[in-house]
C-alpha cells in the first residue's frame, strides 16, 4: 500500500528549477521518471567584430573526444571544447548559412554543409584548410556518415541524394529522392539502408551498397524534418505535422505514433535503450519512452525553436533559434534506462 501511495505521489506533476532551467516532469498512466537533468547554457559567439548572435540550426557532438560543433546563419562553424569550457575555433570557410554539421564516428573528421551549395570536410586535429567535397547546384540541408565512417551522404533543396567515399573523397552515387526540398537522411546502424525524406512526407529507403530503391514509405502528412534509425532498424521520423512516427521498414503496418506535440518538430534523437528526445517550435524538449509510447518529461529553458539535437557521453546537446546551445546533463541516464526496462511498469 505504501509503495502504491509513494508511486501516486511521484506521478504528480513536479517542477524543478535547476540552474535557472525549469524541468517539468509529467505523469503518465502507468509510468514515471524523475529526470534529474540540469543544463549548461552556452551563448554562441558572434563572429569577428559583429555583435549579432547567430541563430543555430545544427549541432554535433564528437563521439571520441570533447568537441561540439554548432552552426547557423552567420556562415561560421563554431567549435566548442567541453574540456576547456570554451570555443576553440571559429571556421569561416562557408560563405552562406551553414545548415548542418556531423562528426565522423571516430571523431577525426567533421562534415559541414549549407546554403553556399558546398560540403566541406575538416580534419579535426588541425581544422586547417577544409576539403571541398562537392560544389552542388542547390543548397545543402543535411548530411550523415554511415556507422563505419566510410560513406557520407547529403541532401538539399533539390531532389538529389549524394553519396561519397570518405577515404577517396569522391562521389560514388547520385540518387533521386522522393521529392525536391529534402531535409533529412540517415543510414541504418547495420549499414544496410539509407533513408531520405523532405517536403512530400514520404521516406524513400535505398540499399546503401548499390543505391537500389528498397521502398517508399508515405509516413507524414507534411514536410519531414528529421530521420533516425533505432538500433533495431526501425525508422523514427518527425516533421511539420507535429507527430513522431516509428516505422519498421520491413513491416510498415506495425507503425505507431507518439501523441501530437502541439508544434512543428525539427529534431529527434535516441538516448539509448527505449528513450527518445524530440524538439521543435514549442521551444521545449520532450523525453519519451518508446516501449510505453508515453512522454516522461519536458525540458524547458530555450526561448526559440529547438532546431537540432545530439546525444553522446550521457549528455543531450540542443541548439536553438534563441542563439544558444544547451548541454543537458542526465546524471542518472544509465540507471533510468535500466529501471525503465525492469521497474517502471506497474502490472
Amino acid at each position: 500500500m505504501k509503495s502504491r501511495l509513494h508511486y501516486a505521489l511521484l506521478c504528480l506533476q513536479v517542477s524543478l528549477v535547476v540552474l535557472g532551467t525549469s524541468v517539468q516532469l509529467q505523469a503518465n498512466d502507468d509510468s514515471f521518471a524523475l529526470l534529474n537533468w540540469h543544463s549548461q547554457t552556452i551563448r554562441i559567439r558572434p563572429y569577428a567584430d559583429s555583435n549579432r548572435q547567430p541563430v543555430a540550426t545544427g549541432v554535433s557532438v564528437q563521439a571520441l573526444g570533447s568537441l561540439v560543433a554548432v552552426v547557423g546563419d552567420n556562415h561560421i562553424v563554431n567549435i566548442y571544447d567541453e574540456a576547456t569550457n570554451g570555443f576553440s575555433h571559429q571556421l569561416d570557410h562557408h560563405t552562406d548559412w551553414v545548415q548542418a554539421a556531423r562528426f565522423s564516428p571516430e571523431g577525426g573528421l567533421l562534415a559541414t554543409c549549407g546554403n553556399d551549395k558546398r560540403i566541406l570536410l575538416w580534419d579535426t586535429s588541425r581544422f586547417s584548410q577544409p576539403h571541398v567535397l562537392v560544389q552542388g547546384s542547390h543548397a545543402f540541408t543535411d548530411l550523415c556518415f554511415d556507422r563505419n565512417g566510410d560513406k557520407l551522404a547529403a541532401v538539399g533543396f533539390g531532389s538529389e541524394v549524394y553519396v561519397f567515399d570518405v577515404v577517396g573523397k569522391r562521389q560514388i552515387m547520385r540518387l533521386t529522392g522522393p521529392s525536391e526540398d529534402l531535409r533529412s537522411l540517415a543510414f541504418s546502424n547495420d549499414g544496410r539502408w539509407l533513408a531520405v525524406g523532405g517536403r512530400s512526407g514520404v521516406v524513400r529507403v535505398f540499399d546503401a551498397e548499390n543505391g537500389q530503391l528498397v521502398k517508399d514509405l508515405p509516413i507524414h502528412a507534411r514536410r519531414i524534418r528529421c530521420i533516425q534509425f533505432t538500433m533495431d532498424h526501425r525508422l523514427i521520423t518527425c516533421g511539420e505535422d507535429s507527430v513522431v512516427k516509428v516505422t519498421d521498414v520491413l513491416d510498415p503496418k506495425s507503425q505507431f505514433v507518439l501523441p501530437n506535440h502541439g508544434g512543428k518538430l525539427f529534431a529527434v534523437r535516441s538516448l539509448g535503450g527505449n528513450l527518445l528526445a524530440t524538439g521543435g517550435s514549442t521551444n521545449t524538449i520532450h523525453i519519451w519512452d518508446l516501449q510505453l509510447q508515453k512522454k516522461l518529461g519536458t525540458l524547458e529553458g530555450h526561448t526559440g525553436t529547438v532546431t537540432s539535437l545530439d546525444y553522446k557521453h550521457g549528455k543531450l546537446v540542443s541548439a536553438s533559434y534563441d542563439t544558444q546551445m544547451r548541454i543537458w546533463s542526465a546524471e542518472k541516464i544509465a540507471s533510468l534506462i535500466d529501471e525503465r526496462e525492469t521497474q517502471f511498469k506497474f502490472r
